[in-house]
């Protein structure tokens, strides 16, 4: 009997094993095509993925009738204050946003989408592609896959360089 359940014992740790290795196969083909996907984006539009997140923030903070500021770029991006100098400039020549002083510091300014600027998720189809996808997916199967993405994102942060 022993020898029958060390038997299952090993073939359940071979099944978690390449069920892993499948998984870790999965991620990475997956985090190899969101850099291609970047790639081609800066290519076709111009902006970096820093960029465009940039944008987004600014984008949901007037959607949300908020003021984005350079410093909440700085903090949302990790990035120094010269680089989001950099960046808010660069998107301003671009015709990306407008910068307009603060309403209560004078000291600082706020950020603003242009009239025609479009949200960057907006720009490509991928968000509609990953919606549909998504739908198809039962109650129990997004909540599954939210939480294991939600996991793998805290790796992937918590990964230390060496």
């Amino acid at each position: 009997m022993q020898r029958e359940q060390f038997s299952a014992d090993l073939r359940s740790d071979a099944d978690r094993s390449g069920r892993s290795d499948r998984i870790v196969d999965a991620v990475d083909a997956l985090r190899r095509a969101e850099a291609h996907l970047v790639r081609r984006r800066q290519a076709g539009a111009g902006l970096s993925d820093v960029d465009r997140t940039a944008l987004r923030l600014v984008i949901e903070r007037s959607l949300q009738a908020e003021h984005a500021t350079p410093t909440d770029l700085a903090r949302h991006l990790g990035i120094s204050t010269a680089s989001t100098t950099a960046l808010v400039d660069r998107l301003v020549r671009g015709g990306l946003i407008e910068t307009h002083p603060h309403p209560i510091d004078r000291r600082k300014k706020t950020l603003s989408p242009t009239a025609g600027t479009r949200h960057p998720d907006e720009v490509g189809s991928l968000a509609a592609s990953i919606r549909e996808v998504a739908a198809d997916l039962s109650d129990t199967e997004a909540q599954l896959l939210i939480g294991a993405l939600a996991r793998i994102t805290r790796a992937v942060d918590d990964e230390e360089i060496v």
